[in-house]
């Protein structure tokens, strides 16, 4: 290794051990890890159910996968102008309760004919993504220090590929021996407990929505 290669080495082993002893960024990214295994968790849940309901009918299949899709070319520009004008940390807080809000419903579940819950929650939540990410992104900025985004957003970058390989393997085991239900809740437990909890709750709004953070749970844990 050369001496160039060294020197480009030792600043990124830098820059990365600096992020993690950033509690703002460090929390951020432990909450996002697991967000989006619980993510992983709740599509694999709903990719077994849809499968157990239907026989693995490939219409039922590919309808899910639309509502995942559509959503982001319908209203993909409008987080990005919505982020730009409001502030950002009550985007994310809104964000992760209504998230949380939309994954209820899927619990009720029980039959072929209310597949379409599954289908309404999906673009719900699909949605509720195109305000949260561009605010997540947007707030990277405000919490890393000066040359540190490239290197906050490649460690970003790397939870969620981290996230999709290692929460998607997990989601299918646990779900086969545990349930549907078991990775939904899973799936709640992960947004709360690692993304709403991080946040000050200092003003009113924010003392309400954590109140109605707790009720969702509540119910998830009931159901």
């Amino acid at each position: 290794m050369n001496d160039d290669n060294k020197t480009a080495s030792f600043i990124g082993r830098q820059a990365v051990s600096a992020l993690v002893r950033n509690k703002s960024f460090s929390a951020l990214w432990v909450g996002q890890l697991f967000s989006q295994i619980g993510d992983r968790f709740r599509n694999v849940a709903i990719l077994f159910l849809i499968n157990e309901l239907t026989g693995g009918n490939p219409l039922a299949l590919t309808a899910y996968a639309l509502t995942i899709v559509i959503p982001q070319f319908v209203v993909g520009l409008l987080g990005g102008a919505v982020v730009d004008r409001v502030d950002r940390k009550t985007v994310m807080i809104v964000s992760d309760v209504l998230r949380g809000v939309f994954m209820l419903p899927v619990l009720l579940v029980q039959e072929p004919a209310q597949l379409w819950i599954i289908y309404v929650t999906s673009v719900g939540l699909e949605v509720i993504s195109v305000f949260f990410y561009p605010a997540r992104n947007a707030s990277l900025p405000n919490i890393v220090g000066p040359g540190q985004l490239m290197t906050a957003n490649a460690l970003m970058q790397g939870g969620y590929i981290v996230a999709l390989v290692i929460g998607s393997w997990l989601a299918g085991m646990l779900t086969k021996l545990l349930g549907t239900q078991f990775a939904i809740f899973f799936g709640l437990l992960s947004l709360y407990f690692f993304n709403v909890r991080r946040f000050d709750y200092s003003g009113v709004m924010e003392k309400w929505v954590i109140l109605i953070s707790f009720f969702n749970l509540a119910v998830g844990i009931l159901a």
